[in-house]
């Protein structure tokens, strides 16, 4: 038997004799025998492995090498909530939909984030009041009777009967393309 092969046979056996230990400090110096060092970065890769061989596989834990972890699925995005308006407010944000302009809620994959969007009823989409008032500048008959105060872009549902505000999910329309 040759050098090499020794190693290799002593080292089969420190292999099970760190298997049959359960103490974490004695394990540490069986280890350090094995790897031939006593670096932390060794014993903390050993006790890595250890503890995902003790108590079965992990799926979310590291593996030994660096690779990352495994992320979490994403969730399902939930509901907006509507909001609670006042009457004089019902009526300020309600004008924009009996002048023929729709508005989207965009729900974002992130919990509870959206984005709200309003459809002048020429079709463009407005994201801010500042868009809204360029809009008006622009076309001040598309615009009659409305100011950018009857715009809100908080992203809630604020509640219109019509089918003039809905909800969709930012994702769904990107899968149909």
């Amino acid at each position: 038997m040759n050098v090499s092969e020794s190693q290799k046979s002593k080292s089969k056996v420190n292999k099970q004799q760190i298997s049959a230990q359960s103490d974490d400090s004695s394990a540490e110096e069986t280890m350090s025998e094995v790897v031939g060092t006593s670096s932390k970065l060794a014993q903390k890769t050993y006790l890595k492995v250890k503890k995902t061989t003790k108590h079965g596989n992990n799926s979310k834990q590291s593996r030994v090498g660096g690779s990352k972890a495994k992320s979490k699925p994403r969730e399902k995005v939930k509901a907006v909530q509507k909001m609670q308006l006042t009457a004089e407010q019902q009526k300020q944000y309600f004008k924009p939909f009996q002048k023929g302009w729709k508005r989207e809620l965009v729900l974002r994959t992130a919990k509870d984030k959206a984005d709200a969007y309003y459809i002048a009823p020429d079709g463009k989409k407005f994201r801010s009041i500042p868009e809204v008032t360029e809009y008006a500048l622009l076309n001040p008959p598309a615009m009659d009777d409305l100011q950018p105060e009857n715009f809100i872009f908080r992203p809630i549902l604020i509640g219109w009967k019509g089918n003039e505000e809905y909800q969709r999910s930012a994702f769904s329309k990107q899968k149909a393309k």
